[in-house]
């Protein structure tokens, strides 16, 4: 019989559709690629967090932890939080352990969203909550937003899409995959909305120690009232070049958490093992590889910005993560098609912006996770295409 006749689910298929790159036909011909558009960290994991790994091999952490995940490990993030985000939680109840900040947002919209339920996200957004509120049979209601506020929400545009069916609404900070950096007026008045419409906010924080030009990050958990309808997601990944290794957290109200807990048991039963002791090494030891980190990342968004600048391109202000949206509406060209060419001509991918939404179109993401030296071909290259297509 053939396969096809058992045929996949719905929601599978246009999760399958979704994900499609657009360009994965035109980049399998190419050779010499080179891709300004990533979004892991090229630098290694520090050594004192892979020998805390080896460790942990050795001495037999090969097993099953908690499904919440191993209790010293959530301590470390609790005292983490307590310290530098300026919110306390309780290690066994308020954080859950997850494989990567991928599953916390799956799991997490899972957990809050039933059929026909709102989630408010803005666009352009990662896809990854798109995809998921795909899954729970939801509705992503985007909230758009525009390169002169740094493609930050603004409270009056949330405001106005708030329905009797919204249940919660996403913030993002630092941005992605703009570069923005919320103010903190700015979240006290996206609190007061969510204290008025009584929405749960998940606020996205997986970028908060890449912060540039004297920007500050300010958690919403931290703001008066908000730690009880809020969802904070964390994680390993981009601070400490761990991807990975598949660790992340969301610390919340005790009730969410059980919630995820339910979720994260069906799909995966615990982070691994090992990946968690190495975790517990990366809050515990020393933190100077954070800094070395950014001030090289700095090095290469001084670069690029320097770059777009000559080019006349414009992308709002980079004060945080890793990528900006360039702004290619000048050449006439929809960013898909400007991709396209950029790949077929110059051997360069870069993500057309429609990808994270409608907002996203006039726009192509750039990053710096490569070698300044390989930036710099990229972005010759990207250059004579830009050119030409003037």
């Amino acid at each position: 019989m053939c396969s096809d006749s058992y045929p996949l689910a719905h929601k599978v298929q246009e999760l399958m559709a979704t994900i499609q790159n657009p360009l994965a036909g035109v980049m399998a011909g190419l050779e010499n690629v080179i891709p300004i558009s990533q979004g892991d960290p090229d630098l290694p994991t520090p050594s004192h967090i892979i020998e805390a790994a080896k460790q942990a091999l050795d001495e037999g952490h090969t097993h099953y932890t908690p499904v919440r995940g191993l209790l010293e490990l959530r301590c470390a993030i609790a005292q983490k939080l307590a310290q530098e985000n300026g919110f306390e939680v309780e290690p066994a109840s308020e954080i859950i352990v997850t494989s990567g900040a991928q599953e916390a947002i799956f799991a997490l919209v899972q957990a809050l969203l039933g059929p026909e339920d709102e989630l408010l996200l803005p666009d352009p957004c990662y896809t990854a909550y798109n995809l998921a509120v795909t899954i729970a049979g939801g509705r992503a209601v985007s909230v758009p937003t525009l390169e002169q506020n740094d493609f930050l929400m603004r409270p009056r545009e949330i405001v106005q899409r708030i329905t009797p069916r919204t249940k919660a609404l996403l913030v993002v900070n630092p941005n992605m995959p703009a570069a923005g950096v919320f103010p903190v007026d700015t979240l006290e008045e996206i609190a007061a909305l969510a204290m008025e419409h009584n929405l749960l906010v998940i606020s996205d924080e997986l970028y908060e120690k890449f912060l540039f030009d004297g920007a500050r990050h300010v958690s919403l958990a931290s703001l008066p009232g908000m730690k009880e309808r809020t969802a904070t997601i964390g994680g390993f990944s981009k601070t400490y070049n761990m991807t990975g290794w598949r660790v992340g957290y969301v610390a919340g109200p005790g009730h969410v958490i059980q919630g995820l807990e339910a979720m994260k048991h069906a799909m995966t039963i615990c982070a691994t093992a090992v990946s968690q002791k190495a975790a517990l090494a990366a809050l515990e030891g020393s933190q100077d590889c954070i800094e070395e980190t950014r001030k090289t990342y700095d090095q290469r968004r001084r670069f690029l910005m320097k770059t777009l600048d000559e080019m006349g391109i414009t992308y709002g202000q980079w004060r945080g993560g890793f990528s900006v949206l360039a702004n290619i509406t000048s050449t006439g060209l929809t960013s898909l098609e400007f991709a396209t060419r950029l790949l077929q001509e110059g051997q360069v991918y870069a993500s057309p912006g429609a990808t994270f939404g409608p907002a996203g179109e006039g726009y192509v993401r750039i990053s710096f996770l490569s070698p300044v030296p390989r930036l710099g071909e990229a972005m010759a290259r990207f250059r004579e295409v830009w050119d030409k297509c003037r």
